[in-house]
């Protein structure tokens, strides 16, 4: 894929939603996680571009300049985190317990004793206040089972 940046379309997504979902409709889960980390830490193709010039001081030009402001709109992340609930995913590795606020044993990282894993259901995030230490929402999670080879699906 070339990056072909211009002022037309300069404030596009780098990976464009469509690729997204056609990877994720192909099951590609681990490509949709990999290009949305890569639309997070560069949201647009100017930013991309604005980076490229940071890293080998460059002046920056016309492409740099920050973008209108948007208004909202469904994208596809908001889906998959709506079709997705962290509870559902990790009720499959370990016994929640609670209501709005669940906890268990944290399967990231075999935790034995105690329970570190916290899901917190309204707000769709979720922490390891064990030896992980790490949390998030539902792609979060996702990425963590993925790099300890857990099936999440």
């Amino acid at each position: 894929m070339t990056l072909s940046i211009t002022l037309s379309n300069r404030h596009q997504q780098v990976y464009p939603q469509q690729m997204l979902q056609q990877a994720f409709d192909d099951g590609e889960y681990e490509t949709v996680l990999r290009l949305h980390a890569f639309n997070v830490r560069w949201p647009t193709k100017r930013h991309w571009h604005h980076q490229v010039h940071s890293d080998f001081d460059l002046p920056c030009d016309e492409l740099c300049s920050p973008a209108p402001k948007r208004k909202g709109g469904s994208d596809l992340i908001q889906r998959i985190k709506q079709a997705y609930r962290i509870e559902d995913i990790a009720e499959k590795h370990t016994r929640l317990r609670g209501n709005s606020v669940l906890k268990g044993k944290c399967f990231l990282h075999g935790e034995q004793h105690g329970e570190a894993f916290t899901v917190w259901v309204d707000d769709q995030k979720w922490k390891c206040f064990g030896a992980c230490g790490i949390g998030g929402d539902v792609l979060d999670l996702v990425r963590a089972m993925k790099e300890r080879g857990i099936e999440w699906h």
